[in-house]
């Protein structure tokens, strides 16, 4: 289902009573991150009082205040998610200490605001589990609704820093993120892909951002005159001081009648079955009446425009349900299958929730080797290119651009160890004979659930055999789970059976080493290993469709190297 508003204001009463009922919802359009709630409200002010910027922290007031620690303990206070007040003096003590001893430091990383939200929230022990639900009716659970709220803010973090990354004064930069929090995050941010598509949830948008879009069902609230289509400002405005003439098109600042009639019937035409529109009498004398677009949907010839809702009506010669399977069809990445195999809790918080991870300066080094892996291979395959070992550095330095600007050392390090590996790889591969495809696409089709991945290398050998190549730039990953890369190599042989009729015979995951020969994984497949990986892909496939995460046993390593451990109560225990 959908609900489509005029304005972004609008959307704000609507989330309100999804929150206080537990409808779970998604944003287009803009989500109010900030303004939106006691949290995002909460979750801005840590960055107000380390950017030590005044604010304007009330909407009808023009006064301008610092963020003291009082207002921040009373602003997390307020949040009502059951904290204990000495849980919120220890994570604003943290706050002090962040701003004192990592601000200073040269390195953008261990001072970026997405790490003082980690060490924040580490110290604040939030529990999903132990949030209080003020109504136990609801679909989503309080403290689900408020882990992904902290979940979009994370994810707006991670898109400011992508942008500032390379800054050396980090005061300068808090001051910039408060301006960006105060100003312009309620209407800038974006919440995408934050739910997956596989959950029932409900869209709010506005008009606007509805184009283009269907649904099966539509609801339209605020149809009421002077608020849609909306009355035009009185007093002073732009044509007071810059005469029409001015203006190409000034009718375009107007907000005519006609252009948003042509806006009531774009959200009117978005439903596919069911469209509901609604007014309120609100007492003002300027929203006492509906709207005019309302009125004139009631004038339709035909016997489809209801003036009330009947239930009796919509239970009469109902035709039975038939799901559009191609639209069902919820996609899954492969990477989020073997994130959750790994540990479900860790799978939830990043994909469901959206947190995203403190990065370092080494993020992307993995990315990079595959891509200087695939032009290669690409050359060899599809021009017959012979590589010489002087070549390989001009090689990689054509590929090697790390997204958060490492130093001048580190930077040759990394291109130090990338060079080691690929020397060796060139050693041993630079031969390999029989590739049929690199970087080949792979889905898996599971009922109502497509799974989609790529497959690093494609490979046959001896009578027409097949082997699937998958390279690592570390063993396991970064849950050190060993048997991993194997049950990675397994699903994508059931993927490639059913793209092409016939599971290769090999699958191997190399990993290239630093120091040292490479560490080669080698299964063989048979129907006993291929029927063992469908039935766990199975399962952890209907655990994340119904948006289960259960506590599989952890030990110190994962939650060590775990990336969002800040807000896993597993990881405490």
């Amino acid at each position: 289902m959908a609900v489509l508003v005029r304005t972004k204001s609008q959307a704000r009463y609507v989330t309100s009573c999804f929150e206080e009922l537990g409808i779970p919802y998604e944003f287009k359009g803009s989500s109010g991150i900030v303004s939106g709630s006691k949290l995002g409200k909460a979750l801005s002010y840590n960055y107000y009082y380390l950017s030590g910027k005044k604010v304007q922290i009330t909407p009808d007031s023009d006064n301008r205040t610092f963020i003291t620690k009082e207002l921040l303990n009373q602003a997390w206070s307020d949040t009502e998610l059951g904290l204990p007040q000495a849980k919120i003096d220890a994570a604003i003590k943290s706050l002090d200490y962040f701003k004192a001893k990592k601000m200073t430091l040269s390195s953008h990383s261990l001072w970026a605001p997405q790490n003082a939200l980690h060490i924040f929230l580490a110290e604040l022990e939030l529990r999903e589990e132990l949030v209080p639900n003020k109504n136990t009716q609801a679909i989503m659970s309080a403290g689900e609704q408020a882990f992904l709220t902290i979940g979009q803010f994370s994810s707006m973090l991670s898109k400011f820093e992508q942008h500032h990354v390379g800054r050396k004064n980090a005061l300068n930069v808090y001051k910039d993120l408060a301006g960006y929090l105060e100003y312009s995050a309620d209407s800038n941010f974006l919440e995408e892909n934050r739910l997956s598509s596989s959950r029932d949830v409900v869209s709010i948008l506005t008009m606007h951002s509805a184009k283009g879009l269907e649904w099966p069902m539509v609801f339209i609230p605020g149809m009421t005159k002077n608020r849609f289509p909306i009355k035009r400002r009185g007093g002073l405005n732009l044509f007071h001081f810059i005469d029409e003439c001015a203006f190409t098109k000034p009718e375009i600042y107007k907000t005519p009648v006609d252009e948003e009639r042509r806006l009531a019937f774009v959200a009117m035409t978005r439903s596919k079955k069911f469209l509901f529109m609604s007014w309120a009498n609100e007492g003002k004398k300027m929203y006492k009446e509906p709207s005019t677009f309302l009125l004139e949907s009631r004038l339709s010839a035909d016997n489809y425009v209801y003036d009330q809702f009947d239930e009796n009506d919509y239970r009469q010669e109902r035709l039975d349900p038939k799901p559009n399977i191609q639209s069902d069809m919820a996609s899954i990445p492969f990477s989020a299958i073997f994130d959750h195999r790994s540990c479900p809790y860790s799978h939830r918080l990043r994909w469901i929730y959206g947190f995203s991870p403190v990065y370092n300066e080494k993020i992307g080094f993995g990315n990079i080797m595959h891509n200087v892996l695939n032009d290669y291979h690409q050359q060899r395959l599809n021009q017959g290119k012979e590589w010489s070992e002087a070549e390989l550095p001009e090689l990689i330095k054509k590929h090697f651009h790390l997204p958060f600007g490492p130093t001048v050392k580190m930077k040759e390090l990394l291109e130090a160890s990338l060079l080691k590996r690929i020397e060796r790889h060139h050693k041993d591969y630079g031969q390999l004979d029989g590739i049929q495809y690199i970087e080949k696409d792979i889905t898996y089709y599971s009922d109502k659930v497509r799974l989609d991945g790529r497959l690093d290398m494609l490979r046959h050998f001896r009578g027409g055999n097949e082997e699937i190549i998958d390279f690592k730039s570390s063993d396991g990953g970064v849950h050190d789970d060993k048997e991993g890369p194997i049950f990675q190599m397994l699903s994508y042989a059931l993927g490639h059976e059913i793209n092409t009729g016939k599971a290769p015979e090999v699958v191997k995951a190399i990993t290239l080493n630093p120091e040292g020969a490479p560490t080669v994984n080698k299964r063989k497949v048979d129907k006993i290993n291929l029927r063992d990986t469908k039935l766990e892909l199975e399962k952890y496939i209907g655990e994340i469709q119904r948006g289960e995460a259960p506590k599989r046993p952890c030990n110190i390593d994962k939650c060590n190297h775990c990336q969002v451990k800040a807000m896993c109560h597993q990881r405490r225990k």
